[in-house]
């Protein structure tokens, strides 16, 4: 049986690639790793695409924009996506996300067992819904754990939007 190795990227249809370019530069710190512009077949139409692949240094997950000329954003829903930083960057974060087009929903703390969580959900200026959160001591085999223990009922999980 094959199983994935983890998340490569997440492509997201924005409204205009430079600021949303902009955004995800300034306020988490992506680098733009190469750029591409085509006219692609598109639900059976050819229409021109802007694309962007960024990541941040260090990271091995790759997060693309794409812009699709005449083509709105979000015809398909995304929940949210997260963002995991240090416990002191939540806040300086969450500072710059107004200031580069993007909006804060909500935020606090949660504890999930003995997991304490500071967090806030943002949007940026697309209006796709992010999740900066810090684990300082959230792994993934805790993460798989609280699953299987949600999953057999011995605990509810909360953990926000």
């Amino acid at each position: 049986m094959s199983k994935p190795m983890g998340l490569l990227h997440l492509n997201l249809h924005v409204t205009n690639i430079d600021i949303s370019q902009h955004f995800y530069q300034q306020v988490f710190g992506y680098v733009m790793i190469t750029e591409v512009s085509d006219k692609i077949l598109l639900h059976g139409h050819p229409v021109f695409m802007k694309q962007v692949i960024m990541g941040i240094p260090g990271a091995s997950d790759l997060l693309t924009l794409s812009e699709f000329a005449g083509q709105s954003v979000r015809e398909k829903g995304l929940g949210h996506f997260g963002i995991v930083v240090d416990d002191d960057q939540v806040a300086t974060l969450t500072e710059k996300v107004e200031s580069f087009g993007g909006a804060i929903l909500h935020q606090g703390v949660r504890k999930v067992k003995d997991i304490r969580e500071s967090f806030t959900y943002v949007s940026d200026p697309d209006g796709y819904a992010i999740e900066i959160s810090s684990y300082k001591t959230f792994y993934a085999q805790d993460l798989r754990q609280l699953f299987i223990d949600s999953a057999s009922g011995s605990d509810r999980m909360n953990l926000g939007v």
